[in-house]
């Protein structure tokens, strides 16, 4: 199990990294702060899980989420969005670009986990 945390807020990278290591011990995670880095991460990492913020400095989460999908390679990834700008228009935005669901900030670490659950093939539960 691979997961990548894209987000440009250190600190939620790092709940997010922590909630995660201890749900998930043996999953390979990795972070990403910006929408170049996740581009690279996304070939040279490849998850099979994308935790990714949508407001991001260079390219934004729509942008990555589109460019998942466009690219046979990638397509199968799971992609969670979060977002804590205008979360009914992030999520729809989202939710066209390609995300598999979406959550919006601030959230609870128990509604997190739940959604990252819901992304992960029932093996790696």
């Amino acid at each position: 199990l691979r997961i990548l945390i894209v987000d440009d807020e250190p600190v939620n990278r790092a709940l997010i990294t922590r909630v995660l290591r201890a749900r998930y011990p043996k999953a390979l995670l990795d972070e990403a702060a910006d929408g170049f880095e996740a581009g690279h991460k996304l070939h040279a990492f490849d998850p099979s899980l994308v935790v990714l913020d949508l407001h991001l400095p260079g390219v934004n989460g729509l942008k990555i989420c589109r460019m998942i999908r466009a690219d046979p390679r990638l397509r199968a990834m799971r992609v969670l969005a979060i977002s804590g700008y205008d979360v009914e228009e992030a999520e729809s935005k989202a939710l066209e670009s390609g995300a598999d669901d979406f959550l919006g900030k601030p959230f609870e670490l128990d509604e997190l986990v739940g959604m990252i659950e819901k992304q992960l093939p029932s093996a790696a539960r």
